[in-house]
């Protein structure tokens, strides 16, 4: 005899589980990075961001009638994150520091910038990132935002006009936030 188990999880539970993994490793990447005695350089903000993009549309690809990183506005959404006084430093820094080692190991491997790869070379370095424990987290916090810009109510900056809503089939919950109700006003 079974006994069937239902579990109740909350999109925050989720979440807070999803980035539970890359915060216990957020200061395994610059270990990692440093163990070569190499230092990595920082990028300048523009290309930062440019680098996100990029993996964020090789993480979530758009298709045929399936909305992708660029269709639920993916980088403004990382972006209003990233701005967002809320959201740890040190989740912010574990990005950054992703985004420098990503764009190290472009150089060091296929002697050109991140942005400037073939989607094929693109997968291959995305891929080696992932054989570490930091690397693998790393793909993974942006996997999560990615996420969360389908899913999101569009006052937040991703889901455009409720794209992703749209593509899920999914009706939003009543009452949605508007700019005096979103959590940022009200201090959640």
């Amino acid at each position: 005899m079974y006994k069937r188990v239902i579990y109740t999880v909350t999109r925050r539970n989720f979440l807070q589980t999803a980035l539970a993994i890359p915060l216990a490793t957020a200061t395994a990447l610059p270990a990692c990075a440093t163990a070569t005695n190499y230092t990595i350089p920082i990028l300048q903000p523009a290309k930062m961001w440019q680098i996100l993009d990029s993996v964020q549309q090789v993480l979530f690809p758009s298709e045929p009638n399936i909305p992708g990183a660029t269709e639920i506005n993916a980088i403004n959404y990382l972006r209003w994150v990233m701005s967002d006084p809320k959201t740890p430093s040190t989740v912010k820094d574990f990005i950054v520091q992703g985004t420098n080692w990503l764009e190290d190991m472009a150089i060091r491997t296929k002697q050109q910038t991140f942005t400037a790869l073939t989607l094929d070379d693109q997968e291959i370095i995305l891929h080696q990132i992932s054989q570490s424990t930091a690397g693998e987290a790393w793909l993974a916090t942006l996997l999560t935002y990615i996420i969360e810009a389908l899913l999101t109510d569009p006052i937040y900056g991703g889901n455009p006009n409720g794209i992703g809503w749209q593509w899920l089939q999914h009706t939003p919950g009543y009452p949605r936030p508007h700019d005096n109700l979103a959590y940022r006003t009200l201090g959640y």
